[in-house]
């Protein structure tokens, strides 16, 4: 028996020609008692749905051997979580004026805690089973948060960061200190340092800063070792608010503004001789600084300043802040 295959280009698309026989005919290109079989539109129609339902079967189980598998280790989780619930040791705890309720498997999941110690049989209980802290409630309760959870997600009060963050140290939870400093929100305001002078400046020398009345962001301004120049230690525009008292001699002098060892701004001032009013100048500039560049205020009135009752003083706000600090990026980004 004898087989042959023809293939063709059909008006519906390929489709091929399949012929058996025992034996050839005389002088004919036909098959002596061929049997013919060839695909039509609708049988390759078949053999596509075909196929598709077969993939879709397959699609479809493997959803759900996916979905067998989730809900196997979900119940199993709870079960864990279940065994644990059942299984842990209760605690209760009062804290402050506050009574909390939990698990031992809770409180010692973070290492070399101060409820290692606390749990520990040679820890003394209070007489009705429960163990007494003499720390405040109320941040106990992020305490017990971070515990439960590893992380800290509720909002911490500014009000409440620093008791907090002496908690966090208390308990032995360093990743705890971490979560508050990253919740902390920023400041409401703009960084800013002020300080006076209750120091005399002469003529012709800068004036000496030597009380603090807004303590400087570290980040931002570091005021030198001679109280005379501050270093911006972030790149950005600030304003400069300055007040220096004076008694000027005869004509117009007044107080310089230096960044670096450039003059930046001149606050004049006029007064006849020997006038027994002090003549106050004050500055009011805006200063775009880089990273180490320093400020500092002349005093060029002709004689020395008043400091008496009204001491000299000079505030510097960030307006903008950009670029990086010297020494690394600085943490306060502020715009207004």
């Amino acid at each position: 028996l004898k087989y042959v295959v023809a293939f063709g280009q059909g008006v519906f698309g390929p489709h091929y020609v399949m012929a058996a026989s025992s034996s050839w005919g005389p002088n004919s290109g036909r098959l002596r008692g061929e049997r013919v079989v060839e695909t039509t539109p609708l049988a390759q129609f078949s053999d596509q749905l075909k196929d598709l339902l077969c993939n879709t079967i397959e699609k479809q189980t493997r959803e759900l051997d996916e979905r067998e598998r989730a809900i196997a280790e979900r119940e199993q989780k709870f079960e864990e979580y279940l065994r644990h619930q059942h299984s842990s040791r209760k605690v209760v705890m009062r804290v402050g004026q506050e009574v909390f309720w939990t698990t031992s498997d809770v409180l010692l999941s973070q290492p070399d805690t101060y409820f290692h110690g606390m749990l520990n049989p040679e820890f003394k209980q209070e007489e009705d089973g429960t163990y007494f802290i003499a720390r405040d409630g109320h941040s106990f309760g992020y305490v017990l948060e971070y515990l439960t959870y590893g992380e800290l997600h509720s909002a911490v009060d500014v009000a409440h960061c620093g008791k907090l963050r002496a908690d966090a140290d208390f308990y032995g939870l360093p990743g705890l200190r971490e979560a508050v400093d990253r919740l902390t929100p920023p400041p409401s305001g703009p960084p800013q340092a002020m300080w006076q002078s209750t120091m005399q400046a002469s003529h012709n020398s800068p004036i000496k800063w030597n009380v603090s009345v807004i303590d400087a962001c570290p980040h931002l301004f570091t005021l030198s070792e001679d109280l005379t120049q501050i270093t911006v230690n972030k790149g950005g525009t600030f304003l400069v608010f300055g007040k220096v008292s004076g008694n000027p001699n005869n004509g117009s002098v007044g107080i310089h503004l230096y960044q670096n060892a450039s003059l930046v701004d001149t606050v004049y001032g006029t007064s006849y001789e020997n006038s027994p009013y002090p003549f106050t100048y004050t500055i009011n500039s805006v200063v775009i600084a880089k990273a180490s560049d320093t400020l500092s205020v002349k005093n060029l009135t002709g004689q020395s300043t008043v400091v008496a009752n009204s001491p000299s003083s000079l505030r510097l706000e960030a307006v903008e802040c950009t670029g990086k600090q010297t020494g690394g990026t600085c943490e306060v980004q502020v715009r207004i």
